[in-house]
Formats: structure tokens, C-alpha cells, sequence
């Protein structure tokens, strides 16, 4: 199985590769719960990304402007399972970086109880 991330970059930003700098947050998926399935590897792209030395940081960096698609292939260990996760990017431009951002994904066999946050009520 694989979860494909189709990412639109607006003009003027990037991303950054899984294997960028340090300095940066790289792209990543990120599992937050897991059950009868396993990642297979880590994410990949579906291309190279572009690799620049900034003068700025001292380093190389690598990214991805206009489009990147991302796979993550997962392994199913059980006719039951439950995967609950998030691609976690950071968008920069030249000048800036915005907040890291994160798209959850959830996969289920549908016959598997998705596990439901724990609810505490308040009263005023």
C-alpha cells in the first residue's frame, strides 16, 4: 500500500527535501499511531530535489518548488490495521519560513475501531 502526498508549491516558496539541513524542518511523515502495518522505508520523492548553497546559512540546501509528489509505502501485517499519521513541511521563501504545517492521513480496514481521543468535560 502507499500514501501519496501531491504537493503544490506556490510561486516564491519551497519545501524542504527529507534530507535537507539541520537548520530547517525536513519533509517528513510522521506516524502518530499504528496498528497491523508497518512503514516500509522513508518517504521519497518523486524526483531530486534542487541542492543550492546559501551563503546566508553556510550550507547546502535542498528543496522543492512548483510540484513534488511524496510516497510513503506501508506494509499491512494484519487484515486488521490502523495507520494514523501526518506529513509534517515547513514552506520558505528567500527572506522567511512559515510555521511548520502537517496534513493528517488516517487508513483503516473500515472493520477496525478507530481509536477516539480521550473527551474530558468541563464545567464553568
Amino acid at each position: 500500500m502507499e500514501i501519496i502526498f501531491n504537493c503544490g508549491i506556490e510561486e516564491g516558496w519551497h519545501i524542504h527535501a527529507p534530507e535537507d539541513s539541520p537548520l530547517f524542518i525536513p519533509t517528513s511523515f510522521v506516524v502518530d499511531s499504528i496498528s497491523g502495518a508497518k512503514l516500509t522505508g522513508p518517504i521519497e520523492p518523486d524526483r531530486p530535489a534542487v541542492e543550492e548553497y546559501s551563503p546566508a546559512f553556510g550550507c547546502i540546501l535542498s528543496y522543492y518548488s512548483g510540484s513534488v509528489t511524496f510516497v510513503q509505502k506501508v506494509s499491512l501485517l494484519s487484515e486488521h490495521y490502523y495507520l494514523k499519521g501526518h506529513l509534517l513541511y515547513q514552506a520558505c521563501s528567500d527572506v522567511s519560513c512559515l510555521m511548520p504545517s502537517s496534513l493528517d492521513v488516517v487508513l483503516t480496514d473500515k472493520k477496525t475501531e478507530v481509536p477516539q481521543p480521550a473527551v474530558t468535560e468541563r464545567n464553568p
